[in-house]
């Protein structure tokens, strides 16, 4: 039997099998991985962090341009 290896999340995410998620960038709709992808996905109160790559609430999210204009 094969065993399939899941990865360990912290304590603001939880392992799905098909990542959807809010970001940053994208507070207000749902960015969803397409083909499907399996992966730590943010807790409901928190929005993934692209630059930083972990979730956080949003208010804590990166102040940079998500554009990547500087």
């Amino acid at each position: 039997m094969r065993s399939r290896k899941i990865q360990e999340c912290d304590d603001k995410s939880v392992w799905t099998h098909c990542l959807c998620q809010f970001t940053c960038s994208k507070p207000d709709e749902v960015d969803c991985y397409t083909p499907c992808r399996s992966g730590c996905e943010c807790k409901e109160e928190y929005v993934f962090d692209e630059k930083a790559q972990r979730c956080l609430l949003p208010e804590e999210c990166s102040t940079e341009d998500y554009n990547y204009n500087y």
